[in-house]
């Protein structure tokens, strides 16, 4: 949770009892949408070494869900970040067949929680043929998930050049793990399906280097 002071932000995690319920220091709610209803409703202070109090509170986006929501089914596969999972989205009365990424962090702690909003605000901002579409992430519990496109081809041993000048040259982006298990296929068309060593680029940057060598042989190009 963050807070926005005059010269910048404060944030404040919420923690978990040995019941489930969560807290920043003393009063106990089911979750942390409670919490947050309870002090804009009070208007107490939110933690005693701060007069923090909680005015407007950003409402949840339509991609944050509900880990409720989410079914999952076989797993599909493991990465750093964690398993990877057919699943279920419903929201409403729709369902979305769909792969699940689940962390494998027993904690979610501030660095896992940004990587993976990282990854979301990057992938939720393309739209293209050759990219994974973004659903949303669960977030409010462990485990974080993120919610993609289910590919159901599998992984290519492929670049994703061809046409890569299709993507808005405003968004522009650098892909530091462009390898075959980050690359999918489905119905004939390859897609890029992991954002988590990416970096945007600001429309300036021009050149820009990597470390050749942690780059596995087909990362690599010719000029």
């Amino acid at each position: 949770m963050r807070t926005k002071k005059r010269h910048g932000f404060t944030d404040f995690y919420p923690e978990k009892t040995s019941i489930s319920k969560v807290f920043i220091e003393k009063e106990r709610f089911p979750s942390v949408l409670e919490m947050i209803e309870y002090y804009v409703r009070e208007q107490k202070s939110i933690s005693e070494t701060t007069e923090a109090i909680l005015i407007s509170p950003i409402p949840k986006q339509d991609w944050e869900f509900k880990h409720e929501w989410i079914e999952l089914g076989r797993k599909l596969g493991e990465g750093a970040f964690g398993g990877v999972y057919a699943g279920v989205l419903t929201i409403g009365n729709r369902k979305y067949e769909v792969a699940v990424k689940v962390n494998k962090a027993t904690e979610v702690t501030k660095q896992i929680i940004g990587e993976i909003c990282k990854e979301a605000r990057i992938m939720r901002r393309y739209r293209h043929p050759n990219v994974v579409k973004f659903y949303g992430v669960a977030v409010e519990r462990e485990p974080v998930m993120l919610v993609m496109e289910m590919v159901k081809g599998g992984a290519l041993d492929v670049h994703l050049q061809k046409d890569s000048g299709q993507i808005s040259k405003r968004k522009r982006l650098q892909l530091k793990d462009v390898s075959y298990r980050n690359c999918l296929v489905g119905d004939g068309e390859v897609k890029l399906s992991d954002f988590g060593l990416s970096r945007e680029l600001s429309n300036r940057a021009k050149n820009y280097t990597l470390k050749v060598i942690f780059l596995k042989s087909e990362n690599r190009t010719k000029n």
